[in-house]
């Protein structure tokens, strides 16, 4: 779960940027 959680989070920053 935790892992899933630190994906969605660094997928996000990557598309932000």
């Amino acid at each position: 779960f935790f892992l899933f959680f630190f994906f969605f989070f660094f997928f996000l920053f990557y598309k932000v940027d």
